[in-house]
């Protein structure tokens, strides 16, 4: 039951791929970051085993999750990403309840299929505040957009569809379908690149 729960929170890829970066790290013999990495990685999979008893997590209890789950995703992307998170002074956080781990496949999509594939500098912007009654969680990215993710992988649309899919589905179970939206919009213009998703759920 819990490796279920594991699987339907985490991308069973990333499992694989923690694996074998660690298994990297130890044949470049570069011992200390393969040390940091597992000690990171095992916190985090019994972070997700503890919680997967629980249907909901607070919201705080989320982004500390998520942070450590980036912190794993920068050592292994080459030359690194900015991660920065915002939240509204007026959210309790500790009040807001939501499905454990639902923020992760979208972060790991703008990883993955954003910004690994483009040069420079790379960065992903969670805010999250209150709006009409409703809770607004937005990631966006600076990566090279959905459109053209889309173009360069034609796998990369399944597993964006699947992990959207799987997290829109546990929040309208958990908000009984009441007022769920999540919207994933290519931002790129002539100035710029990226994607943004929408996730909005009533504030209870």
């Amino acid at each position: 039951l819990k490796m279920t729960a594991l699987q339907s929170q985490m991308n069973p890829h990333f499992l694989f791929n923690s694996l074998n970066s660690i298994n990297n790290f130890v044949l470049k013999s570069e011992v200390e970051k393969a040390s940091d990495y597992i000690t990171k990685f095992s916190k985090l999979i019994r972070v997700i085993l503890n919680s997967s008893s629980s249907p909901t997590a607070q919201l705080s209890e989320e982004l500390k999750i998520l942070d450590l789950y980036v912190k794993l995703e920068q050592m292994r992307v080459s030359g690194g990403f900015t991660y920065s998170v915002e939240v509204d002074e007026d959210i309790d956080m500790d009040q807001i309840k939501v499905p454990p781990l639902f923020l992760q496949p979208f972060i790991e999509n703008s990883i993955w299929h954003g910004i690994m594939k483009k040069e420079g500098e790379k960065r992903i912007e969670v805010s999250i505040k209150e709006e009409k009654g409703s809770v607004l969680c937005i990631v966006l990215d600076n990566g090279i957009g959905i459109n053209k993710a889309k173009e360069l992988d034609s796998m990369s649309q399944k597993k964006k569809f699947f992990g959207a899919k799987a997290t829109e589905n546990r929040i309208r179970m958990l908000y009984q379908n009441k007022d769920v939206h999540i919207v994933t919009k290519d931002i790129s213009s002539k100035t710029q690149t990226g994607t943004q998703v929408s996730i909005r759920f009533p504030l209870q």
